[in-house]
């Protein structure tokens, strides 16, 4: 598996990097290193939506248990970074953390997009948050942070996580 791993590592993360895509990627990078974009976008809409503040509470409070959780997988499994221990790799940004299991900015992105569906249903800014999801996640190995185990465990952590908060809690969308 780890030989797939790496495989699939390299097969992402040597597609043609240029100015343009190392650009586009480091935006999603950058949006979602230690949650910033996420803190900025609840933020505004917390100030500007006043009769959804409930719901913004519900989906910052579990995107934060589900942060809470990849930490501590990170911390106990403590996988280097690809550029730790393989030759070769490009990096086009800096990391906080020597460790990339699982992928925090995927584990994040995936979990406001859950608690998101789960909040508010099918309107165009879910299927919006995926797609951002999906992208942040591909940028992590592009931009050579992560293996694809890391993203795949990042998408597991913040798709279950969400989901057992609501469970736990009873949570439902005032919308509903």
């Amino acid at each position: 598996m780890h030989e797939i791993d790496i495989k699939i590592f390299y097969a992402i993360n040597h597609l043609p990097h240029n100015a343009a895509t190392d650009f586009l990627f480091k935006i999603f990078d950058y949006t979602t290193t230690l949650g910033i974009g996420w803190i900025v976008l609840f933020i505004i809409l917390f100030a500007t939506i006043k009769k959804q503040r409930k719901n913004l509470l519900i989906i910052s409070g579990t995107v934060l248990t589900t942060w809470v959780v990849e930490l501590i997988i990170k911390v106990l499994v403590q996988r280097p970074r690809p550029s730790a221990i393989l030759n070769d790799v490009i990096v086009v940004s800096k990391y906080f953390l020597d460790y990339s299991f699982p992928s925090g900015q995927t584990t994040v992105a995936f979990a406001a997009a859950i608690t998101i569906a789960m909040v508010y249903g099918k309107k165009w800014f879910v299927y919006l948050v995926f797609i951002f999801a999906v992208l942040v996640s591909f940028s992590r190995i592009f931009l050579g942070a992560h293996y694809l185990t890391d993203v795949v465990a990042g998408i597991m952590v913040g798709s279950v996580v969400p989901v057992l908060v609501f469970k736990i809690f009873k949570l439902k969308s005032a919308l509903r």
